[in-house]
């Protein structure tokens, strides 16, 4: 007689009753619990941040930045008004924000009408002893657009770049006997000197215009030259090592009342108006120049060696702070 496979697999009443359950684990309810912990002491470390921020005097912090520029840097910072903002991006709003060098630096003062400074604040922490600020920037001086940015202190290192310079309202060249009008579509500059010394200057600069107008009665030039429309100007440099080599210098243009290029090395040193200088410019004035004033030919003749295109080549040796005269060049 057969027996029914079903009836043999089918679970008592008693078993079914005893059926061993698996129990839950807490590990869903734990995490939940860690997550809100959390959230909580962020919100809690955001609202003492916060709080903090708000009840930190922004002229306290300001003067604390500017000061700490003028100790570490070769430079004297001076603004008419300066406010600290801590929201979005920590900086500093300046107004009049006068810049020059210290002790014998040549550097003529810089005025910027408005400037932001972002300054790295870690930076300012004398890690290693010293303080090595850094900080980016953008603003208008002048009536142009500057941004870029910075590192001060041992090593220095400057990022640049302005648009739409006015000369005309570029006080520093009035202040040095220069009437000089023209607009500088892009001025571009981006180097880095190592232990504040420009004899290990490494970078390069470029810089064009157009629109330039140049009255030589400023210059106290004895000799009675008219007002010269100039065109556009075109200038690009490099330093290697503290060599800084002209790769293009041109004033000027077919057309204009002057034209001018300039070729040659300077070797920068600590102080800038000591740095060696080997420069060959050759220079065409026009027609309307040499008919106002036909004195001029023969002192080119003198000064220069007349080229077969009408140029005339000279070179000049010396420093830049003392060129002294031309001599003819090939």
């Amino acid at each position: 007689m057969a027996i029914d496979a079903s009836f043999l697999s089918t679970p008592s009443r008693e078993d079914a009753g005893n059926e061993i359950l698996t129990p839950v684990s807490p590990a869903p309810n734990r995490l939940r619990k860690g997550l809100k912990l959390l959230a909580y002491a962020a919100i809690f470390l955001a609202a003492l941040i916060l709080f903090t921020v708000l009840k930190l005097p922004d002229a306290l912090v300001a003067n604390s930045v500017l000061n700490s520029l003028n100790t570490n840097t070769p430079y004297r910072w001076q603004a008419e008004k300066i406010s600290a903002r801590f929201f979005l991006l920590p900086h500093l709003d300046t107004e009049k924000l006068t810049l020059e060098g210290k002790g014998m630096s040549t550097m003529p003062p810089v005025v910027f009408d408005t400037l932001k400074l972002y300054p790295s604040l870690l930076s300012f922490i004398p890690w290693a002893g010293s303080v090595n600020p850094k900080l980016s920037f953008d603003g208008t001086a002048y009536g142009a657009n500057v941004k870029g940015s910075a590192r001060t202190g041992t090593n220095l290192s400057l990022d640049l770049n302005a648009s739409n310079v006015n000369l005309a309202k570029v006080t520093p060249l009035s202040q040095a006997g220069i009437d000089l009008q023209g607009l500088l579509n892009k001025v571009s500059a981006d180097f880095d000197i190592e232990n504040n010394d420009l004899s290990k200057a490494e970078g390069t600069v470029e810089i064009s215009g157009k629109n330039f107008v140049l009255d030589p009665a400023a210059l106290q030039i004895p000799m009675a030259l008219p007002v010269m429309d100039l065109g556009n100007v075109e200038i690009r440099g490099k330093a290697d090592k503290g060599k800084f080599k002209i790769e293009h210098f041109q004033i000027g243009g077919a057309g204009k009342d002057l034209e001018i290029r300039i070729t040659g090395e300077i070797t920068l040193q600590k102080n800038a108006l000591f740095s060696p200088a080997n420069l060959r410019v050759v220079l065409k004035p026009s027609k309307k120049v040499l008919e106002a004033v036909p004195s001029i030919q023969g002192l080119l003749g003198t000064l220069a060696t007349p080229q077969a295109d009408g140029y005339y080549a000279m070179r000049f040796t010396g420093t830049l702070g003392n060129l002294g005269l031309p001599r003819p060049d090939k």
